[in-house]
């Protein structure tokens, strides 16, 4: 059995059956870091936790607390898809209101 790996892709080949099976790979993750300002109300960005990132109300205000205090904080792990889904979609309700909200998008290592 030979392995040959090629961009994105993992071929297995197997010389007794001369048979050629892909072999799945994990998706890349990503962090979604959540950037702290001066302007955005707590009130949305907790609303925003709870709503999006599956957060109770006290989760979401410990997590809003640890970005207003440190700066920023990652919120939740996805595949690149689901997180910029999730970045375009939060940073379109934030400009409807007017705030200069930021999410990051980091690639997990």
């Amino acid at each position: 059995m030979t392995t040959l790996t090629l961009p994105n892709e993992v071929l297995v080949i197997d010389r007794e059956t001369e048979t050629v099976k892909p072999q799945l790979q994990k998706p890349s993750l990503y962090n979604v870091i959540m950037v702290d300002d001066d302007k955005t109300s707590m009130q949305f960005v907790c609303d925003i936790l709870e709503g999006h990132f599956n957060k109770t109300s006290d989760q979401a205000y410990e997590h809003m607390m640890d970005v207003h205090l440190t700066g920023g904080a990652n919120v939740g792990t996805f595949t690149k898809d689901v997180a910029e889904t999730k970045i375009s979609l939060i940073h379109e309700l934030a400009n409807q209101r007017e705030f200069p909200f930021q999410l990051k998008l980091v690639e997990l290592i």
